[in-house]
């Protein structure tokens, strides 16, 4: 707006040289975006802009005839201001340095008691006509097309130019918001549909994966998709931070795991156990809301980076790198659980530390990245919620286990525990027949369970003889009368029951 103002002036006065320059200039800024470095305002205009910048400027305070002080022309020739331009990479630091010294010399030349100003008339119209000439050949940028200059004054007019002559153009249910609603509006459309696509991929793709894949196979594909999401969430993370449209794929395929359905396992397994109605149900409940607010929230973060809402500052960063860090040692847990809760107990306290660290900051930028910070805590929380739940549920099933061997005899033990493990073989073998045949019926082999069902025969055989080992550790015989005799008598009536 300062420039398109001189410019206006300059092509009151004629000097159209100077006029094209600063349409030049307002061009190439037109496209550039302000940042904040290291808490200052950067804006990457390039050392070329800023030199042509200079000359035109100096061009046009020479040409204005109100002009009585050396300040206007020193605003612009003074080391830090120049030196600006020469010292930061792509000139980013130079507009601030102008703003600056344009703001001082404003201040200097409207108060009449600071002293200095020349006494000598330092206009000269000609000289600036040869100037705005000089710089308009001199300048090393491109001018630009009539277009572009159409499009840069339109933007420039924000509406307020035009005459609304058609009767709609004022009835679209976006006119009214600003261009920054407007973009967190593009930034809302852009979540919404990586979130469906995310939990639809489980829904579809998941089900298809589970019902053709077979368990091992699966399993293995599994560990590999939980494997490859911290590399999948930084390349989706860094193209954000440059506002690339390519971090949507990389954003559904990594946070959905490749459509493995784990959301939605989750929630079925909490149905399965009665949801609240135990401790399981309710572990599983919390893992399931803990995932959709973890990957709704992961999403908005990366949805609304993309689209330039929230920046890729340092403080937002610092919370996002400790979340993809935790997911490092997910092989652990296939090897050691106990050293996995203890590796993902430390990363949870580090990321933690830094979300609340950095919250403070977080409130300057906009009010939807605490919003996100807050959700991903909650998330967390749920999560460490379900793993103390299913911790307080082991360790209560191990005290009623404990408890209802206390005061048996080792052959009563003994005896207890043939009974559980021949009831859960014989459920085994139920599943392996219902599964062969099912594969039967769709005219499909498999080897695995054909095995298994010819080895069935052999299971009666093999609990007779694990009972007569007892009865000879114990020193009874099949026709005992004592206690321990006839309830080993009663377990063999019952193995073929059992079995089938």
């Amino acid at each position: 707006m300062n420039i398109a103002e001189a410019a206006k002036v300059d092509l009151m006065h004629g000097r159209t040289d100077n006029v094209q320059v600063a349409l030049t200039l307002m061009a190439e800024h037109d496209h550039v975006f302000m940042a904040i470095q290291d808490h200052q305002m950067a804006v990457p205009l390039g050392k070329e802009w800023a030199d042509a910048y200079v000359a035109w400027n100096l061009g046009f305070v020479t040409g204005l005839e109100f002009l009585r002080s050396a300040t206007f022309l020193a605003k612009l020739l003074i080391p830090s201001v120049t030196c600006a331009a020469a010292d930061q990479a792509h000139a980013s630091g130079f507009l601030a340095a102008r703003l600056y010294s344009l703001a001082l010399s404003l201040f200097y030349v409207s108060n009449d008691n600071y002293p200095g100003r020349a006494a000598i008339p330092l206009t000269n119209p000609s000289m600036a006509s040869a100037m705005g000439h000089t710089t308009l050949r001199r300048m090393q940028l491109a001018q630009p097309t009539a277009d572009l200059v159409q499009e840069t004054l339109h933007n420039l007019c924000q509406g307020m130019c035009m005459d609304w002559s058609w009767g709609l153009s004022r009835s679209s249910t976006t006119y009214y918001v600003t261009d920054r609603e407007f973009q967190k509006f593009v930034g809302a459309v852009t979540w919404v549909t990586v979130v469906l696509v995310g939990f639809g991929t489980e829904m579809t793709l998941g089900r298809y994966l589970t019902s053709v894949m077979k368990p091992k196979r699966l399993q293995v594909s599994w560990v590999y998709a939980q494997f490859l999401f911290p590399l999948l969430a930084i390349v989706s993370l860094l193209a954000a931070a440059r506002r690339s449209v390519f971090c949507l794929p990389f954003l559904v395929v990594g946070l959905w795991k490749f459509g493995f359905p784990e959301t939605s396992m989750y929630l079925s397994l909490s149905r399965k156990h009665g949801y609240l109605r135990s401790a399981d149900g309710a572990s599983h409940l919390l893992n399931g809301v803990g995932t959709v607010l973890h990957h709704s929230s992961a999403a908005f973060l990366i949805c609304f980076m993309c689209v330039g809402v929230i920046p890729p500052e340092r403080a937002v960063l610092t919370v996002i790198l400790p979340m993809i860090a935790q997911h490092w040692g997910v092989l652990i847990k296939y090897w050691s659980f106990h050293a996995y809760s203890v590796v993902m107990l430390m990363a949870e306290v580090l990321y933690e530390w830094e979300t609340f660290a950095s919250f403070e900051e977080l409130y300057s930028l906009d009010v939807t990245v605490r919003h996100v910070a807050a959700t991903m805590l909650l998330a967390h929380w749920a999560y460490m919620g379900a793993a103390l739940l299913q911790f307080v549920g082991q360790v209560v099933a191990a005290a009623i286990d404990v408890s209802s061997v206390e005061g048996l005899s080792p052959t009563e033990r003994i005896s207890g525990f043939t009974t559980s493990y021949m009831a859960k073989r014989a459920a085994s073998i139920r599943h392996t027949e219902a599964r062969y045949r099912y594969s039967q019926q769709r005219g499909e082999s498999n080897n695995q369970d054909s095995v298994r069902l010819h080895l069935h025969p052999h299971i009666q055989q093999h609990r007779s003889f694990f009972l007569e080992k007892r009865w000879q550790v114990q020193g009874a015989k099949p026709g005992d009368s004592t206690g321990t005799a006839t309830r080993l008598r009663r377990h063999s009536e019952l193995a073929p029951e059992l079995a089938l």
